[in-house]
C-alpha cells in the first residue's frame, strides 16, 4: 500500500473527510486528493502535518507493513528497551536525507 492509500485509510479510520484534514494542515482539499491518489508525492514535513493531525507516526504513514517494523524490533532485540523509540530513528533518519539532499 502506497503513502496515499495509507493517508486515506487512516483518514478514513478517524472519520475526517478531505476538506477536514485539508484545513488541519492549512492545504486545499484537492491537494488532499492528489495525495491519496498518488498524482502528487507528500513532502517530509507535510507527513509531519499530517501525522499529526491524524494523531499517528510518521512510521504508520510510510510503513509497507507493521508487522516488519515489530520484526525489526525483535530481531534488534528493542522491544523491552524503554528508551528506544522507532519513530525518534526514523526522523533523524529522514532529517539527515533532507540535509543531505536539500
Amino acid at each position: 500500500m502506497d503513502v496515499g492509500s495509507r493517508i486515506k485509510m487512516i483518514r478514513d479510520e478517524k472519520n475526517l473527510s478531505q476538506q477536514k484534514l485539508a484545513d488541519l494542515i492549512s492545504k486545499s482539499k484537492s491537494t488532499i486528493e492528489k495525495y491519496e491518489s498518488g498524482v502528487i508525492d507528500v513532502s517530509y514535513t507535510t507527513l509531519e502535518d499530517i501525522s499529526q493531525a491524524l494523531n499517528v507516526s510518521i512510521i504508520r504513514l510510510v510503513a509497507d507493513d507493521f508487522a516488519l517494523l515489530n520484526n525489526i524490533k525483535d530481531y534488534y532485540d528493542l522491544k523491552d528497551k524503554p528508551n528506544y523509540n522507532m519513530e525518534d530513528d526514523f526522523k533523524m533518519i529522514m532529517d539527515g536525507f533532507i540535509k543531505r539532499y536539500k
